[in-house]
């Protein structure tokens, strides 16, 4: 499972739930996070290399949830959606996705998603490494 990132602007938060829903329906890895919400792209490809490595054997059987888990540091679904999830509020959007397709489909479908000419959020963020894999270690080593 090889993951890439889109950083997406939404234009109209009226489409929100639709493409919300749309977002679960796709057949391969599909999340969306509210950008404001996450700290780099190396925290989500840290999340996204263990969620690859313990997809089988975790007692989380969806990947996307489970990546939302290790990103917000949290054994809770509900908690880390809450605190991940996209919320009337998010204008900034990253796309973490398994297949162009599925990514093309979705920006295709909803006109108000539109792709980002430049980083919403950074690379990395170097001193803020021990946070994201401290989170990171406490899910790992709590599931």
């Amino acid at each position: 499972m090889l993951l890439k990132i889109k950083h997406i602007f939404l234009k109209d938060p009226s489409d929100l739930k639709s493409i919300i829903e749309a977002s679960k329906g796709q057949a391969n890895f599909f999340q969306l996070i509210d950008a404001d919400k996450l700290l780099s792209e190396v925290q989500i490809m840290a999340a996204a290399d263990h969620v690859k490595r313990n997809s089988n054997s975790s007692k989380i059987k969806n990947p996307e949830n489970l990546l939302l888990m290790y990103v917000a540091g949290t054994t809770q679904i509900s908690r880390a959606i809450s605190m991940l999830g996209l919320s009337e509020s998010t204008e900034r959007i990253i796309a973490v996705y398994e297949s162009e397709e599925d990514m093309e489909g979705m920006m295709s479908a909803f006109p108000s998603l539109e792709e980002a000419s430049t980083r919403l959020i950074p690379y990395d963020v170097p001193e803020m490494d021990g946070e994201v894999f401290s989170k990171i270690s406490h899910v790992e080593f709590s599931l």
